[in-house]
């Protein structure tokens, strides 16, 4: 129920944010702040310089993924209530007042990655959705995964060529979002 942020090199705890509910993901906005998700279901803004945190906003379920975008200046995230949520971090708090919008998934969120303007999610029933964060009205692709048993992770190839997804048995699938037959052949 708590994100603690440390300085690694001088083995220093810099911050400590509590949460009501267990943590179920966090990242960076930038040297000073970053962003909590959690079963509590709401969505934190944290302030490492000041120790202070505020709720940017809430799903109608556990908040499973939290990732904010450079591309497009904005927080997303992913929930078991079947909802993306695109936040305006530099709005004032309060969902009315920084929700950009709220796209629908065929099932709970399970996994989010960002390379540049692309969003990969992954959900339950194997679903895989992939956007482009600026036209987020529908996806560009959806896809099944190709692995046999439910999604774990996924993440995006640093050179925006595409993504792994990984499994609860352990196995992992490279995918790409060219889905030309050259791109498509290519043995790794």
């Amino acid at each position: 129920q708590t994100v603690r942020l440390y300085d690694a090199e001088a083995s220093l705890l810099k911050g400590e944010f509590a949460h009501p509910g267990p943590v179920l993901d966090c990242c960076f906005h930038d040297d000073s702040s970053g962003f909590s998700a959690g079963a509590d279901h709401t969505v934190r803004r944290l302030s490492f310089t000041s120790s202070k945190e505020d709720v940017l906003g809430r799903h109608d379920a556990p908040v499973r993924c939290v990732e904010y975008s450079y591309a497009a200046g904005q927080v997303i995230t992913g929930s078991w209530d079947k909802t993306i949520k695109c936040w305006d971090p530099r709005g004032v708090s309060g969902p009315e007042r920084t929700l950009v919008g709220t796209y629908a998934q065929p099932e709970r969120v399970y996994s989010m990655s960002l390379v540049g303007n692309r969003l990969v999610v992954a959900t339950a029933g194997r679903h895989v959705s992939i956007y482009d964060l600026r036209n987020m009205s529908q996806p560009e692709q959806k896809r099944e995964s190709s692995l046999k048993y439910q999604t774990r992770c996924v993440r995006c190839f640093p050179n925006g060529t595409g993504y792994a997804l990984s499994s609860v048995e352990g196995r992992v699938s490279m995918e790409f979002f060219d889905l030309s037959e050259s791109a498509q052949s290519k043995k790794y």
